[in-house]
């Protein structure tokens, strides 16, 4: 049954690619365990370069297809037979894996797009960065550049920059990048052409922006597989740097628990996306109050339209954009606590063509001082990294106008419970919350026993880059909530429940285990129903709640 819808939706795509069309073939590859239809492989490049979804959605399909190639799956089982002892090039490649693997365009795709998000993946991406640095390093004549290696190594590096380095490294190939680093820099002081392998080499373990004068590496550059390196590590970090001189600062951040979080996302902006799915049909504003929340505006619907929407912590910008693209008509005021978050926005934006969103830096807790109100205002996975969360949601409540909606996302104390026995077993080993720390944790969880336990980490997406694992486990200030503080904050606030945000399997197994109209914004009922499925809330409590006209 599975093969025949996937034939089906594969020819509905190869007709057209509709926004139906697309949808189907995520859903069916999501949830399939096998993909015989030869053009699985094509759709699933475009998913992930369109996207057609969020892109890590997509990669335990793009995987396993990337698996069932004979050299390839080879290639991954001689790495992680060996993790962490090193191979070289010729043990882990053999004869053909290298030459397959750098021209394979789905894995390519993978690696250019999003986290590989796949532990022996992880194993073997991180034992082919190793080996190919030490084969860069060793002796070799001007004329034995290997073609297929300098194309993979730019795809490794350009996955590594994706996942901010968070693969470990031996004290060898600290050495061998320091190196590099020298010789790199030496080539460029005496105005000498860089060997390409050289160059992605280095930028599998740092970025070429890090080199002294690396904008004289552009002419070096200028072809793939070198140009597409060279914009990522070095042009987007240039236009980002003009995004943040320009940065408008909103409010002063004063606060002692908001300077640690703005400080560690400085550090390790979150999350840190390459490419985010389009928004599928803009609605009026006034359309998706009546429609998707069953609220009736009590302003006209001409003004409505025109929502003043205020996005209290955007990060990176992937969502202040799906906002955007949802309400083109509306007036986004999109702040955050990071510049360094804000101007990777900025620059995302721009490559979108977004034009209706204002970025400003800003403290929720100083947003009072602004003097501006809005209809709509969406604060998610931000208020439960306050010192005092109901501080800063009062002060979003007071901007609130009459009749208008919020979208709140909070931690659940039920969800993460498991998430909470970790970390207070990460402080208890004195792990730091740094690059260095994450990584050593990271191998530590895999190697030693009293981490076993704990393994489960390994499944979750954010397991698999630096800002993902520094969010999820080693955040500067987490509170964690339950449905009833939920209910008593919301009352506090003259807030009116209207729904959760779950996907369609969630509301389907609520609606079949509390049925009626009444029953979806029964906050007991929910109680009850996270209770019985403990897990539902993992990512976080995803909701929307208005105030009286």
């Amino acid at each position: 049954m599975f093969a025949d819808a996937m034939d089906a939706c594969i020819r509905s795509l190869r007709a057209e690619e509709t926004p139906a069309a697309k949808a189907l073939f995520v859903r069916l590859v999501k949830t399939g365990s096998s993909y015989d239809n030869a053009f699985v492989g094509q759709f699933l490049i475009r998913a992930l370069s369109d996207p057609w979804c969020r892109t890590g959605q997509l990669v335990p399909a793009s995987l396993a297809l990337v698996r069932s190639i004979r050299v390839a799956r080879q290639c991954i089982e001689r790495a992680v037979a060996s993790w962490p002892t090193a191979l070289s090039k010729d043990e882990l490649f053999g004869a053909e894996g290298l030459a397959a693997l750098a021209t394979d365009d789905l894995f390519r795709a993978v690696l250019e797009n999003t986290p590989a998000a796949d532990l022996d993946f992880e194993h073997f991406l991180a034992l082919a960065r190793r080996a190919l640095l030490l084969d860069t390093l060793a002796p070799r004549s001007p004329d034995r550049a290997d073609s297929s290696a300098l194309r993979f190594c730019c795809a490794i590096a350009r996955q590594c920059y994706i996942n901010e380095y968070v693969y470990d490294c031996t004290a060898e190939e600290n050495d061998g990048v320091a190196s590099l680093r020298d010789a790199i820099s030496k080539h460029l002081t005496e105005a000498k052409p860089v060997p390409g392998a050289w160059v992605a080499a280095f930028a599998c373990y740092s970025p070429l922006f890090s080199l002294p004068d690396c904008q004289r590496l552009a002419a070096g550059m200028a072809e793939p597989p070198l140009a597409g390196l060279y914009s990522q590590q070095v042009g987007e970090i240039l236009q980002e740097l003009g995004h943040r001189a320009d940065l408008q600062q909103l409010t002063p951040i004063d606060d002692a628990t908001s300077r640690r979080v703005r400080s560690q996302y400085e550090e390790h902006p979150y999350p840190r996306w390459v490419r985010s799915p389009s928004i599928d049909g803009a609605v009026p504003f006034s359309a998706f109050l009546a429609s998707e929340l069953d609220v009736k505006s009590p302003r006209p619907a001409r003004q409505i339209d025109n929502a003043d929407v205020l996005i209290a912590g955007c990060g990176t910008g992937q969502q202040s954009i799906q906002t955007a693209q949802r309400f083109p008509a509306a007036r986004i005021l999109a702040v955050d606590l990071s510049a360094a978050s804000l101007a990777y926005a900025k620059r995302k934006t721009r490559e979108m063509r977004i034009v209706n969103i204002e970025y400003a830096q800003a403290d929720i807790l100083r947003l009072d001082s602004i003097g501006k109100t809005f209809d709509f205002i969406e604060c998610v996975g931000v208020l439960h990294h306050l010192e005092d969360p109901m501080a800063g949601w009062r002060i979003l409540r007071s901007l609130l106008r009459p009749g208008g909606v919020m979208h709140v996302g909070l931690y659940s104390a039920l969800a993460r419970r498991d998430i909470a026995a970790a970390q207070v077993q990460i402080v208890a080993q004195g792990y730091p919350s740094t690059t260095e720390g994450i990584r050593q944790f990271r191998r530590d969880l895999q190697l030693i026993d009293r981490w076993r336990p704990y393994r489960w980490l390994t499944g979750l997406e954010d397991f698999y880059d630096t800002s993902g694992c520094r969010d999820l486990l080693f955040h500067a200030k987490e509170h964690r909530f339950t449905i009833r503080q939920i209910e008593e904050s919301l009352a506090e606030l003259g807030l009116d429940f209207l729904k959760f945000n779950v996907d369609s399997v969630v509301q389907q197994r609520y609606a079949l285990r509390f049925p009626g109209e009444l029953a979806r914004t029964d906050l007991n009922c929910w109680t009850q129903f996270e209770v019985e499925n403990p897990n539902t809330f993992l990512g976080m409590y995803n909701f929307y709640a208005h105030g009286p006209a």
